[in-house]
């Protein structure tokens, strides 16, 4: 499991796709992400956070806490 700003993901590697996918955990919007190597997951997680509260913020909506 991953962690930013207090919302957490988990992922996992897909051979087929060589990629790994991930899934923002706890929320009930979806978030997801994904990377080819796995040195980049975090990245892509915090990115994806960080685009979702920029979504947000552009509609004026409040982003859904995180609940853990």
């Amino acid at each position: 499991m991953i962690e930013y700003q207090g919302y957490k993901g988990t992922y996992e590697y897909i051979p087929k796709a060589k990629a790994f996918y991930g899934i923002v955990t706890g929320i009930k919007d979806v978030i997801t992400f994904e990377a080819r190597q796995a040195d980049q997951v975090e990245a892509e997680f915090r990115e994806s956070i960080e685009d979702y509260l920029q979504w947000c913020a552009e509609l004026g909506e409040r982003p859904c806490p995180p609940v853990f």
